[in-house]
């Protein structure tokens, strides 16, 4: 008969999530992720498997909480305008904050480049999941006047995805809140003021 593990493990993988947040999973130890996450060596492998696997699990539960969070705004905002507002203002605060890890997407993104195509897909669909969530965003804002910008609605999406992942690379540099600011007005500009020209004109 198996016995009942004297741990939870939802509390175990939060606990393991954030150290890999802020220490990335080269610079996590084993013996690091022993005292944070309060299990001993042999229950960490028998439940996780190794610390790979461990890692994979803490990536993909911040992936669906991050992506859940973004999708839940942008859908459940009345305005478009006030949830892509709501999701810069985020990332400024994100930047800005001493206690803030950065993204933990972000940073697993920049820490493996293309030595890990496991966790490289990860990212990949986190990336895409929101893209797609924005690029619907826009196209509703862009039905209702909100959204002033005549480019394609995917084109959009790209872009301000790209902006806040660039946001999030950049805070780890120790980018002022001036800084971080004037990116977000260049994106307000491009999504909320009206065009300068015509396309085909």
């Amino acid at each position: 008969m198996a016995r009942n593990k004297a741990f939870d493990e939802t509390t175990v993988l939060n606990k393991a999530l954030n150290i890999f947040q802020e220490k990335g999973y080269c610079a996590t130890s084993i013996d690091d992720l022993v005292k944070s996450i309060g299990i001993n060596r042999a229950s960490l492998y028998d439940t996780f498997g190794d610390k790979h696997q461990l890692f994979i699990e803490s990536l993909q539960r911040y992936r669906n909480q991050q992506a859940r969070f973004m999708i839940d705004l942008l859908e459940n905002t009345a305005s478009v305008k006030e949830a892509i507002q709501q999701i810069l203002q985020g990332v400024l605060q994100g930047a800005i904050s001493d206690k803030d890890k950065g993204c933990f997407v972000v940073n697993t993104a920049v820490e493996f480049a293309t030595r890990d195509t496991a966790i490289l897909q990860i990212v990949k669909n986190n990336l895409d999941t929101i893209e797609t969530a924005l690029a619907l965003a826009i196209e509703k804002g862009q039905a209702t006047g909100e959204i002033q910008s005549n480019q394609p609605p995917e084109a959009l999406a790209k872009f301000v995805l790209a902006t806040i992942n660039g946001m999030r690379v950049a805070e780890k540099a120790g980018y002022e809140k001036a800084y971080f600011e004037a990116i977000i007005g260049v994106v307000e500009s491009v999504l909320f003021s009206p065009p300068t020209f015509q396309k085909g004109a």
